[in-house]
């Protein structure tokens, strides 16, 4: 996958995708696949934004609030089970325990009224689906958390959703599948403005963010995908407030092999969102998952305040739930936050609530230009259903009916075999292992680079085992810019926090020598790079602090 805006400028498409994140980019490769010539472009990286900041959670448990939308539970748990077959290397089953303080006298109607949902809508599915939900008794519950999390608990209830390895990576495969099939693809490409003609959409103007240049890309139709940025370039009227700004934070301590669900101390009176939410700690490659605290945005999505006092009340809600926990700043890995849509835009103080439905539309409805369309999502676990819904409805548009979705059944990526059968000799097995998860049948091509050059089959420094190959087939193959996008996206150098130094500037200077940066552009980045950091840091350093006055 490579950057050529002389290509993506050269020629009409028949869909310009606005928007790089899961939903965009699946509807990219669906277009694909049914015989599209498309454009996808993203104002920053690939899954840069909520897409790749997530609890990493496929969630298709029938909670109460979602027992009367019997058609989204059964999408969202034939979604999840999708995911987790078409892209086994990045997802996985993920067993989810809600301790029950007072048995099964806890809600019982909707306890069995959610267990007896799940296994309802199972039937007539032909997907490999995760088990069926069951109470556990309370001489269970060790087998799965800590005791701190179950201590008192009389029961618990145990079922499954999925867990992506690295959402960020599903965005990537995501967009190189579509390149693959023939889809001009760009990062750093800021659209400012859909172009009409006669009251159609026929194309985009945008920026190049890394050269400051103009650029004019046409096409039949456009689909905006763009989060935050959707109402601006499609012509609705901003309203305030519109999002949520959800935090998670990554945690230095393992649990045990289940997320736990925690009752969230914030009362309605208190919870800038909703009451009664469910807290989760999850189980992530060796460490721990916290999410999600909530509270309104009021700032313009492209510059939302976000401080270290959010993710410090999500420690001190996770203290308040359960204080045997005595979480403490100094173990936080690192920070994450996204905007989230509310149901209700405009409405404070509560805002409705988060939005619960997605939403495809086509602008033409409402007065907006013909063969304009936006794409406003609520979650990660359904991305590809709404991206059909999407596609189907610019086909529609666009004269073509009958062109079936084949995102359902077509792998993302094929068996790494070569890898496997032909290893290189100068890469240690472990790393070899996990070239083939993050990297599926493009591992061999990872490896190669290796091969070529001894150099880069070493780790980048003692306490980072990124390999040197892994920062040179980012910017040779998966159109990493600048090093940031090394450092967050492309490998795991960041994702548990600021990177040892001497990696970071080993890595900068192997995207410099494959990019021609000079010194003053190699500065540059590694400011940039080390700035990506300062929340994680500024959390860390309140380590002195009462977590208590974080709350409420």
């Amino acid at each position: 996958m490579r950057r050529d805006l002389a290509q993506l400028t050269s020629r009409e498409y028949d869909l310009i995708v606005v928007g790089a994140g899961v939903h965009g980019a699946w509807a990219a490769w669906d277009a694909v696949l049914r015989g599209l010539k498309v454009a996808l472009v993203e104002r920053g990286d690939f899954g840069g934004a909520t897409s790749g900041n997530s609890l990493q959670m496929l969630d298709c448990w029938p909670s109460p609030p979602r027992l009367l939308d019997v058609a989204s539970l059964r999408t969202s748990l034939a979604e999840t089970a999708t995911i987790l077959r078409l892209a086994p290397h990045l997802a996985q089953p993920l067993p989810c325990l809600l301790p029950l303080r007072h048995g099964l006298k806890q809600f019982p109607p909707l306890l069995n009224a959610a267990c007896r949902a799940h296994s309802l809508l199972r039937g007539g599915m032909d997907e490999p689906l995760p088990p069926k939900a069951k109470v556990i008794p309370a001489a269970e519950l060790g087998r799965w958390a800590p005791e701190p999390l179950v201590r008192g608990a009389r029961a618990g209830l145990l079922w499954h959703n999925g867990q992506l390895d690295d959402a960020q990576r599903l965005c990537l495969a995501l967009a190189d599948a579509a390149w693959r099939g023939g889809a001009a693809v760009a990062n750093y490409v800021d659209v400012r403005e859909v172009i009409t003609r006669n009251g159609w959409a026929v194309g985009v103007r945008a920026r190049d963010v890394i050269d400051d240049a103009e650029l004019e890309i046409r096409g039949r139709a456009v689909l905006v995908a763009a989060g935050p940025w959707t109402r601006e370039l499609t012509g609705q009227a901003p309203r305030q407030p519109q999002w949520a700004l959800g935090c998670n934070v990554v945690l230095d301590r393992p649990i045990g092999r289940a997320a736990v669900a925690l009752r969230s101390p914030f009362g309605r009176h208190k919870d800038p969102l909703r009451g009664g939410r469910l807290l989760f700690m999850a189980p992530w490659r060796g460490r721990t998952i916290l999410g999600a605290s909530y509270r309104l945005s009021l700032g313009a999505p492209q510059r939302p305040a976000v401080w270290a006092d959010d993710f410090l009340t999500l420690l001190g809600l996770f203290n308040r739930a359960c204080p045997e926990l005595a979480l403490q700043p100094q173990e936080v890995c690192s920070v994450r936050w996204g905007l989230l849509p509310l149901a209700q835009g405009g409405v404070a103080p509560l805002g409705g609530g988060l939005s619960t439905r997605p939403q495809v539309r086509a602008m033409a409805i409402s007065g907006g230009p013909k063969r304009l369309f936006a794409l406003s999502p609520v979650e990660l676990t359904t991305a590809r259903a709404l991206a059909q819904r999407a596609v189907d409805l610019v086909l529609a548009h666009l004269g073509l009916r009958g062109r079936a979705c084949r995102t359902a059944r077509q792998p993302l990526w094929d068996e790494p075999a070569a890898l496997t059968a032909n290893p290189p000799s100068a890469i240690d097995q472990a790393s070899l292992d996990r070239l083939a998860v993050d990297y599926g049948h493009n591992a061999a091509q990872v490896a190669a680079l290796a091969a070529d050059d001894q150099a880069l089959a070493q780790p980048l420094s003692a306490d980072c085992p990124v390999l040197g190959c892994q920062v040179a087939f980012a910017a040779r193959r998966e159109m990493a810019a600048r090093l940031a996008d090394v450092i967050l996206r492309r490998t795991e150098m960041g994702k548990f926090g600021p990177p040892p130094d001497e990696a970071v500037r080993r890595a900068a200077t192997i995207m410099a020598r494959e990019l021609g940066w000079g010194d003053k552009r190699l500065d540059d980045e590694l400011t940039l790079a080390r700035r990506a950091f300062f929340l994680t840091r500024q959390v860390r350093q309140a380590q002195g602090q009462p977590l208590k006055r974080f709350i409420g």
